[in-house]
């Protein structure tokens, strides 16, 4: 735990140090261009008319431009073979951003949590509300955020037990388990632009989960956990690390 909250700290210091290097965001929610004709009293010729001053269109130069939206991948999900899309948008005063993760995966077999786990099929939400620190600035989706997070996860898996003694060996196969959890907590990240449009991000937080259904089977006097030794079904407290890549626009 100590090496990943290391590894986390280091990686948010690098973001920011890359950030200091990077040119300044631009933010931007529209361009429009508008151009209007005025005519000298008693003079109607075409050289005559002149152009008033258009609308600034430019941006700084060193700059970005900072767009609303973003789509973003979330690679780290795929440790249990989840795809993970969100969507995420910040609001006009951009000083937070409303996220929103769907996942979703589907294996004939997982060897993350236990090969003998089969026909595992996976469906996972997450919503967060993204307050950034940087308030002076008011960049979002850009800079040191802070985040709320709810979560819902729900998996459907056949789990094929063997039981050895000395004697003998039994398998038995339970078929059509199911369990589910619900959690929440907070997450602290930092979010850069680049290349004008690719958005990084990286993450982490503490929560705590309550997870229901057949997470656990008692069988003959035995404590079978088939999804505990996975990250991502804790019963309790809970530690979130992620990073996603993604296009700003």
């Amino acid at each position: 735990m100590k090496r990943i909250a290391f590894t986390f700290i280091t990686a948010i210091a690098c973001c920011a140090a890359f950030a200091q290097n990077q040119p300044v965001p631009y933010v931007e929610y529209g361009r429009e261009e508008k151009s209007t004709h005025y005519e000298i009293p008693g003079k109607a010729t075409e050289d005559t008319k002149t152009e008033a001053p258009k609308a600034q269109t430019s941006r700084p130069k060193d700059s970005i431009l900072v767009l609303p939206n973003t789509i973003a991948f979330h690679p780290m999900q795929m440790v249990d073979g989840t795809l993970a899309l969100s969507y995420e948008r910040a609001d006009k005063k951009r000083d937070k951003a409303l996220r929103i993760t769907i996942g979703y995966s589907k294996l004939d077999q997982t060897n993350y949590y236990s090969p003998s786990i089969q026909d595992f099929e996976q469906v996972y939400g997450e919503v967060a509300l993204k307050l950034f620190l940087t308030r002076k600035k008011k960049m979002a989706p850009v800079g040191l955020y802070a985040a709320p997070y709810f979560q819902y996860r729900r998996a459907t898996f056949d789990y094929h037990y063997k039981e050895s003694t000395y004697y003998s060996t039994s398998d038995t196969t339970f078929s059509n388990l199911s369990s589910f959890s619900l959690g929440g907590g907070v997450m602290l990240g930092y979010n850069i632009i680049v290349l004008e449009m690719i958005s990084l991000d990286i993450y982490s937080g503490v929560g705590i989960q309550s997870v229901n259904g057949d997470y656990r089977i008692e069988y003959q006097g035995s404590n079978i956990k088939p999804l505990d030794s996975g990250f991502f079904w804790n019963n309790g407290p809970i530690f979130k690390l992620g990073a996603s890549i993604g296009v700003n626009f």
